[in-house]
């Protein structure tokens, strides 16, 4: 079982609001995993 499928195992069962909560987590990490590439990228750029 992928970890998609385990986060979506757990979270099933959840009251909306928690599972809202869960969702909105994940939806930061995703945010804060893009920032850390596109400062990465810049990083790059910077010592061409």
């Amino acid at each position: 079982m992928s970890i998609a499928e385990q986060i979506y195992e757990v979270a099933k069962p959840l009251p909306e609001s928690l599972a809202l909560e869960a969702l909105h987590f994940i939806e930061y990490l995703s945010c804060k995993n893009a920032d850390r590439a596109e400062m990465s990228d810049l990083t790059r750029a910077q010592k061409l």
